[in-house]
């Protein structure tokens, strides 16, 4: 009798597909990129609450106050505002600026103090007075005072590249302003037993 040699796993080999027939395993389908929410954009409002102005949303315009809009109780909120120049023209006792940015204001005179909290890029013009200006999570800060506005007392925390412009004693109109950069570095040490901080750039 005659016996047929038989290849080893012969069987197993007789049932296997070629590679390029074999199954492939599926890919994972890549999920849609998630859409952007969108930000939209709420209307500009201005409107008189009490004796509170608020002037919120505005954009690339300019806003005058005059007569009646400004007396020495009201106060104006400016809100996210962007790129807008306010105008006040009289005596009120309080500005505010929040999450605003690229701001100019020119005002004639401030009963109580000026504010700027986390806004970027704000010029303030004191055409007359104002006791205090407080500057909070700030930068880009640019305080012009007119002659009889340089006793104003201003507060800084937390900010970055604030200016002061004034001119000299006895200068005219036509000379030129002092730019002075407020100090944003203190250095603390202890002197007769008191903690004493100095402005770095007073230091000797």
């Amino acid at each position: 009798m005659e016996f047929k040699h038989v290849e080893k796993n012969a069987h197993k080999k007789a049932g296997a597909l070629p590679a390029t027939e074999a199954p492939q395993p599926k890919k994972p389908i890549a999920a849609a990129p998630a859409k952007p929410a969108e930000v939209v954009k709420k209307p500009p409002k201005k409107e008189l609450d009490g004796n509170q102005w608020y002037i919120e949303n505005y954009g690339k315009e300019v806003l005058r106050f005059e007569g009646e809009d400004v007396q020495t109780n009201y106060g104006f909120a400016l809100i996210k505002c962007q790129d807008t120049t306010i105008v006040l023209d009289g005596k009120c006792k309080t500005i505010m600026l929040e999450n605003c940015q690229n701001i100019k204001i020119i005002c004639s005179a401030i009963l109580a103090n000026i504010e700027v909290l986390n806004s970027k890029k704000i010029t303030v013009t004191i055409k007359e007075a104002c006791p205090q200006f407080n500057i909070e999570r700030s930068q880009g800060i640019h305080l012009y005072l007119f002659p009889s506005a340089k006793g104003c007392k201003v507060h800084s925390t937390c900010s970055q590249s604030m200016v002061v412009h004034y001119p000299l004693e006895g200068a005219g109109e036509e000379d030129e302003w002092l730019d002075i950069a407020i100090p944003e570095t203190n250095v603390t040490q202890i002197k007769a037993d008191k903690l004493v901080s100095e402005a770095l750039e007073g230091m000797e």
